[in-house]
């Protein structure tokens, strides 16, 4: 007896897992999907390139319309802020057109594997060599509509870049700069001496190495600095304001009477005095000394318009103005026109598009 339940127990682990197999119930078999994607789906997602390519090309042709339009526009300023907007239809078309490029390649991957398929009835077989047919015409004409477009976008690149100069602009530190002279020998000049307020702000900023607070609004006070300050201060201008900004030279100092420009203070130049004086030039050779030309066309440092200063000098009448290129000018002007297109709300953009 004792043996027969011993038995019992041996066999009954086996008997439990038995049962619990037994409960389990059968997995119906997964379906294979089929390898090759249905051709209905194949034929409707070529359509779909179809009407997208048909889009693109209407966005091309109004795209070319406009860009032949836009000449006739007399203002500058608007004129050239719609080639802005037109280059942003072109970058948005230029995109599109490479999104088509690869929905459109691994759609023709699609239809080569399901060409494959040994299945296929004739007329299954016909309609994927016309979809295969329509990704090649596709990809043709989507290469020559890139090159148009490229070529379009340099014609509109070279028409902004003809944008001509202001014949003022503000700095971003506050200074009225005043275009003198004519192409290609015009330049900036400020059209008042550096004020002290603005000047004095710097220098300090600098020597507590911190940031200068720039209000952008002075009163009409002019700085009293030497040209050695004169100098780090234009240094330090062209760093706050991204463009190189100096010391006007004599040759630039004696175009501004031409102008009406006739500053209240005599004014630094960047050119070294040179007078026609042998025992000057002896003497500024055996001390090593170098002046710097000063403008006093008011006459408040001498009798002479043009005379010679020490560069650490400091005077109550003495200045000093700054002058920068014309490319700074455009680039100031082009720059706020970009701002103001990238600023239009999605109701202005679409009104200037419908113009």
């Amino acid at each position: 007896m004792k043996k027969t339940i011993l038995s019992i127990l041996a066999i009954a682990p086996l008997l439990l897992v038995n049962a619990q197999e037994a409960d389990v119930k059968p997995q119906p078999a997964q379906q294979e999907q089929p390898a090759v994607t249905s051709q209905k789906r194949l034929h409707e997602l070529t359509l779909t390139e179809l009407d997208k390519k048909n889009h693109r090309a209407r966005e091309a042709g109004e795209i070319a319309a406009k860009f032949k339009s836009i000449s006739t526009i007399e203002n500058v300023d608007t004129r050239i802020m719609e080639y802005l907007r037109l280059q942003k239809r072109v970058a948005k078309l230029q995109k599109e057109i490479l999104n088509a490029n690869r929905r459109q390649a691994d759609l023709a991957e699609e239809i080569r594997a399901a060409l494959l398929d040994t299945k296929l009835s004739l007329q299954e077989s016909e309609r994927l060599v016309e979809c295969r047919q329509y990704m090649d015409e596709f990809a043709r004409a989507q290469r020559l509509m890139a090159l148009q477009l490229k070529k379009l976008n340099d014609n509109v690149q070279a028409l902004i870049f003809k944008l001509p100069p202001p014949t003022t602009f503000t700095t971003r530190s506050g200074l009225k700069m005043r275009l003198i002279g004519t192409l290609p020998n015009a330049f900036y000049i400020s059209e008042n001496c550096v004020p002290d307020a603005l000047f004095d702000e710097v220098r300090t900023a600098k020597a507590l190495q911190r940031e200068p607070f720039i209000s952008g609004e002075y009163q009409n006070t002019n700085a009293t600095a030497s040209y050695t300050q004169a100098v780090a201060f234009c240094k330090w201008l062209s760093t706050y304001e991204f463009s190189l900004y100096a010391i006007p030279d004599l040759k630039h100092l004696k175009l501004l009477p031409n102008y009406n420009v006739l500053p209240e203070k005599a004014i630094w130049s960047t050119t070294v005095w040179a007078p026609d004086d042998v025992n000057y030039s002896r003497a500024a050779e055996r001390f090593g000394m170098k002046l710097q030309t000063v403008w006093d066309p008011q006459h408040l440092l001498s009798e002479l318009e043009y005379t010679g200063e020490l560069p650490d000098a400091s005077y109550k009448n003495l200045g000093f103005l700054i002058i920068t290129s014309v490319r700074t000018g455009i680039r100031q002007r082009l720059d706020a026109l970009v701002k103001a297109v990238n600023d239009e709300t999605p109701e202005e953009k679409e009104t200037q598009e419908n113009k």
